[in-house]
């Protein structure tokens, strides 16, 4: 996962950070508001949460660009840490996946019936 800070355009916003994260294969960007009340580490606005949400660095730049002084090589580096990173698949499969339930022992339970 990259992850690169990015100065902020004004009072109201406290942090923008935008990258790439291997186990979705997405782009990703978190704004955090001032005095939104939503509190850290949780997002005031976030986008690329989800698995191969976005695959183009434009969409986050755009949507950071409203709270931010975008970088005219951010695009650039955004490819370069996806090319570099890649994607891994099956992390992001077991992420989003239910666990099995533990095994439990019938012979010693109480049956209510």
């Amino acid at each position: 996962m990259s992850t690169h800070e990015i100065d902020v355009c004004s009072e109201t916003v406290n942090s923008v950070v935008i990258g790439w994260e291997k186990a979705f294969g997405s782009f990703w960007a978190h704004v955090y508001l001032a005095g939104d009340g939503s509190g850290f580490p949780c997002p005031s606005l976030e986008i690329g949460g989800d698995f191969r949400e976005v695959k183009d660095p434009a969409i986050v730049i755009d949507f950071v660009r409203p709270y931010a002084h975008v970088p005219e090589d951010l695009a650039d580096i955004l490819t370069a840490d996806a090319e570099t990173e890649g994607i891994c698949d099956l992390p992001a499969i077991l992420g989003i996946q239910e666990g099995a339930s533990t095994a439990y022992d019938l012979d010693e339970a109480d049956i209510p019936f």
